[in-house]
């Protein structure tokens, strides 16, 4: 038996120094409006363009594309993309997109109680809002229970 040969290419999966790891956000998504008034949306993922150059620059040529001013709205809209990028927390934005996007599935309501002359609570009437996912469709049902009822529920 021979001694054991050791890879050439091993020593560039080990640990260094001069490693460079760069964290990028999951998802981003940079918004920009041409001098027409047409809003362009850029989504990248940290496997698509890669760099806040290519995104800028995405966002650049297809605001000069519909504009009438096109170098100076191109420009423009490179710089906000640019911005939008740089100071944009995407952690923060991922999260607040979640959280809309649960409250969404779930039905908002609003309760208030029913009370006869002398101050008694006889029941309950529920207004509730839901919202279909998909397509934004905005439905409100108001349901009324009594104390009877409530009290089967409980």
């Amino acid at each position: 038996m021979g001694r054991g040969v050791r890879s050439p290419a091993l020593h560039t999966f080990m640990s260094n120094s001069k490693n460079i790891f760069r964290e990028k956000p999951e998802k981003t998504d940079v918004s920009v409006t041409a001098d027409s008034g047409l809003v362009i949306n850029v989504p990248d993922n940290k496997y698509a363009y890669g760099d806040t150059q290519a995104v800028a620059q995405i966002a650049g040529n297809l605001a000069a594309k519909h504009s009438s001013n096109s170098d100076a709205a191109g420009k423009r809209a490179y710089e906000q993309a640019r911005e939008q990028l740089e100071t944009t927390d995407w952690k923060n934005e991922r999260r607040k997109r979640a959280v809309a996007r649960v409250s969404r599935k779930r039905p908002e309501y609003m309760t208030h109680f029913l009370k006869d002359n002398t101050g008694q609570i006889i029941g309950v009437e529920v207004l509730l809002q839901m919202t279909d996912p998909n397509t934004g469709f905005v439905e409100y049902k108001n349901l009324v229970y009594s104390k009877d009822e409530l009290e089967k529920l409980a």
